[in-house]
C-alpha cells in the first residue's frame, strides 16, 4: 500500500476515534451513570457516517429513559 493512503487510514481512525469520544461525553455529561453503556455501544461503530448521523439522534434524547433505549438499540 502506498504510505499516503496508509497515512489517510490512520488520520481517518484517530478523526473516527476522536467523534465516539465526543458522543461519549456527550451522553455522560447528561447521564453519567450510562457512560460505560455507551462507551460499549459507540466505540463498536468505526463508520464516520453512522457517527454522524448519532450525533444528530444524540441531541434531540431528553430522558434518562430514552438515552438508555437508544442506546441498547444500537447494534
Amino acid at each position: 500500500m502506498p504510505e499516503s493512503f496508509c497515512s489517510h487510514l490512520l488520520q481517518m481512525a484517530k478523526l473516527i476515534q476522536k467523534m465516539q469520544e465526543g458522543l461519549i461525553a456527550l451522553v455522560a455529561r447528561d447521564f453519567p451513570e450510562l457512560e460505560a453503556l455507551a462507551r460499549a455501544k459507540i466505540t463498536a461503530i468505526d463508520s464516520w457516517e453512522h457517527l454522524q448521523h448519532l450525533m444528530l439522534d444524540l441531541t434531540i434524547l431528553h430522558t434518562h429513559e430514552e438515552m438508555e433505549q437508544f442506546l441498547l438499540s444500537l447494534s
